[in-house]
């Protein structure tokens, strides 16, 4: 066989080896596939009649002589410090936690424990009356640095009063309330990929 023949054959050969063989091309294509198909679908929006939980703290101090009421069997008991709660959302589970924490060492430590009141409607600034049941109670008061409760208090204001069981006790305080809030959900116009256009107007005024 001749030289030229010989070389045709065997670039023949090279050319269908190399249009038959897979490109790199593919080979990527299929790990990005596979990486598309490992993602994580988005968390599901929260629905609006569940809220979401907002929580904020107060501090305080139980006064002698001034702020330091004592428990509900006490005629001083409205004296303890009032913390300001509203509450928004109707909901068919608890939507209120409060908890209540003395800052003292383990062995000075107080019986503490809270009520919450509900604010008659019409007053200026929360109170609570003498003869006055409250909505919602963390009793009895124990011997603990902190004490919580967990409840369903219907839309209105509040007042948590947290005190400790004998009256004339000082001790600083820390009360942590969380509780359910509607929040509405924003949904975004925006499109990715895409370009936005913006339009702009001009008045002209005539005369």
């Amino acid at each position: 066989m001749p030289m030229s023949v010989r070389w045709l054959c065997r670039l023949s050969s090279v050319l269908v080896s190399t249009l038959l063989s897979p490109a790199p091309i593919s080979r990527g294509w299929k790990r990005a596939s596979c990486c598309g198909a490992m993602k994580t679908p988005p968390p599901p929006a929260l629905a609006s009649q569940d809220g979401e939980w907002e929580t904020h703290c107060s501090q305080g101090s139980w006064v002698l002589g001034a702020s330091a009421g004592g428990s509900r069997n006490f005629a001083s008991h409205r004296m303890n410090p009032h913390v300001p709660l509203t509450v928004s959302l109707r909901c068919s589970e608890p939507n209120v936690k409060i908890s209540l924490c003395q800052h003292c060492p383990p062995k000075a430590f107080l019986p503490i424990g809270f009520h919450v009141y509900k604010v008659p409607e019409g007053l200026a600034e929360p109170q609570i009356t003498q003869d006055q049941e409250p909505q919602a109670s963390c009793v009895p008061h124990c011997y603990a640095q902190e004490v919580s409760l967990q409840c369903y208090l219907s839309p209105g204001a509040y007042v948590i009063v947290p005190s400790t069981y004998h009256p004339d006790c000082k001790a600083d305080f820390t009360v942590t309330v969380a509780r359910k809030v509607l929040r509405k959900v924003v949904k975004s116009q925006e499109t990715l990929g895409h370009i936005v256009q913006e339009s702009s107007y001009s008045s002209v005024m005539q005369r």
